[in-house]
């Protein structure tokens, strides 16, 4: 009866340690929420280059062949789900605008982030809460002034 005891104890410890191991991919929707000039925004997860958002853009008439781009959105599922320090930056004429933020992601969860600038404010990047997001979502995925990048799978750490 001991012998049965203790490998049921040696078992249950075991399928707990694999069950605490296994970690859900974390899902993120990330946003450019203005049309600018650049025909690409780099990404940094940690200081490694990790994806793009590269929104379509169409000739300005009597800009000299000057092209807008589209707002964009991309879609994100971060494998291993942890912190990390999101960075993006903005070439522009006058120099690059900068903006980062840390991002802790949990198991399972979905998270949205918009990077933005306006008059009143610098280009940032910031985490929106639910709600905000998937209302964000919901217009761009209906608004044809968004590109839509295929979704990306980040394995990385």
């Amino acid at each position: 009866m001991k012998t049965f005891i203790k490998k049921a104890a040696l078992i249950f410890v075991l399928i707990l340690a694999a069950v605490q191991n296994v970690k859900a991919e974390s899902t993120v929707y990330f946003f450019i929420d203005f049309k600018f000039w650049n025909s690409e925004y780099k990404f940094t997860l940690n200081g490694k280059e990790a994806f793009s958002l590269i929104p379509e853009g169409k000739a300005v008439s009597g800009m000299g062949g000057a092209t807008m781009y589209n707002k964009v959105m991309r879609k994100v599922v971060f494998n291993n789900p942890d912190s990390y320090v999101v960075a993006v930056d903005c070439p522009s004429a006058r120099g690059t605008y900068h903006a980062e933020m840390n991002l802790n992601l949990e198991d399972g969860e979905t998270y949205y982030v918009i990077v933005n600038a306006s008059l009143k404010r610098n280009f940032y990047i910031e985490n929106l809460d639910e709600k905000d997001g998937a209302k964000l979502l919901k217009k761009a995925l209906k608004d044809d002034k968004y590109t839509k990048n295929e979704d990306f799978v980040y394995n990385g750490k």
